[in-house]
């Protein structure tokens, strides 16, 4: 990531702006990159180097130096950060809403391959029961055709 182009002169609260989002922003990568990153530590502490010049230089003095140009600044800035943390959250959202809707579609997915086995199972054992009784009945139709022929022969 690149530096901001450099500040104008004479400052400006825009210049300060510009630099503090900038720090914010390799803030945020510092803490997501967990690593060492010496590009990453040069770049971030430059920046910081020259947000702190250019907060001074207008805060000290200069033409730039009022108070209602600073109180400006400062809206623009946090309302700037508000609008980049409001989207970095929602993007953090979409991401894990979608990761609980893909695991309750694995959840249903399991659930309903269960369901199947279970009644597949069921069915299975239900047709096996359903030959035995088949197979029973013949039997107890035999013995009663046995019976009555036994009983004509009497």
């Amino acid at each position: 990531m690149s530096h901001p182009q450099p500040p104008s002169h004479p400052l400006t609260t825009d210049d300060l702006i510009c630099y503090h989002t900038f720090v914010d922003k390799l803030t945020r990568m510092r803490a997501i990159n967990h690593q060492s990153d010496p590009e990453l530590d040069t770049n971030f502490a430059s920046a910081l180097t020259n947000q702190h010049r250019i907060t001074e230089e207008i805060v000290n003095g200069g033409p730039q130096a009022l108070i209602q140009d600073v109180q400006a600044g400062v809206k623009v800035l946090l309302n700037r950060m508000a609008t980049e943390i409001k989207e970095d959250m929602n993007q953090l959202l979409r991401g894990s809403e979608a990761r609980v809707n893909n695991l309750i579609l694995e959840s249903k997915t399991r659930t309903k391959k269960a369901l199947e086995d279970l009644i597949l199972k069921d069915r299975k054992s239900a047709d096996g029961i359903f030959l035995e009784l088949q197979s029973n009945i013949a039997d107890i139709q035999a013995a009663i055709a046995k019976i009555k022929e036994t009983l004509r022969m009497t």
